[in-house]
């Protein structure tokens, strides 16, 4: 079997995304219509809009080591991102962070005002259309101020609808068709993942350095108690 898949070229492939699940001979329909749409905008004034969920204490599944590493049962404390920006790249929206708890203890005593996201939280720590509105509200105030009118590309999920009696005055929102965002959603084209490439290193770094920092530490203490003694 082995050499079989060596003269076939076979390899073993993990299964990622959901571009699968796309309408394919639909696409080419889709692009042009979105790119329709675009045209009446400046790249400016065009921004996308995009949940993603952070598994942050989750370690990476390889390192550096002179043999077998064993694992820890991994760990699934989970928050929410959202992230927003425009297509220029020149205004980069404060990132929406969704927690399970209002107070966590790494921000007991902090105002959530003074934090460089807005911060949100419930039960589950996923999105919902109370958080998105208040989101969108937000938006379109500051819109309005800046008197500029936007368009906002967002996925077709049900926690993005407003009600009919809610109107937006600067913010016009178009919703991708289903199954496509892999396909056409700027900040599913890299974006993201660069995002969460950078959070999960300074992670690693953060707890490499908190280790280095507590056996320091004990190595000090120890040495200190044996001279002591």
């Amino acid at each position: 079997m082995s050499n079989f898949k060596k003269r076939n070229n076979i390899k073993q492939y993990r299964v990622t995304g959901e571009a699968g699940s796309a309408p394919i001979e639909d696409l080419p329909k889709y692009r042009e219509e979105l790119q329709s749409l675009i045209s009446q905008y400046s790249l400016e004034d065009v921004y996308n809009a995009d949940e993603t969920a952070l598994y942050w204490k989750l370690e990476p599944r390889k390192s550096l080591a002179r043999g077998p590493v064993t694992g820890v049962k991994k760990p699934k404390d989970r928050i929410t991102i959202m992230l927003a920006c425009n297509l220029t790249g020149t205004h980069k929206l404060p990132a929406v962070f969704i927690h399970k708890y209002k107070n966590p203890r790494c921000i007991l005593n902090i105002d959530k005002k003074t934090l460089p996201v807005l911060y949100y939280w419930n039960n589950s720590a996923w999105m919902q259309r109370s958080i998105f509105r208040n989101w969108i509200m937000q938006l379109n105030q500051e819109m309005r101020r800046k008197r500029k009118y936007i368009l906002l590309l967002l996925d077709n999920v049900s926690t993005h609808r407003l009600d009919d009696n809610e109107q937006l005055s600067n913010v016009k929102l178009h919703f991708l068709p289903p199954n496509t965002t892999a396909h056409l959603q700027p900040l599913d084209q890299g974006i993201i993942y660069s995002f969460k490439v950078v959070i999960y290193s300074c992670c690693v770094m953060y707890n490499y350095i908190s280790e280095l920092t507590c056996s320091f530490f004990r190595l000090t203490i120890g040495n200190y108690s044996a001279k002591t003694e």
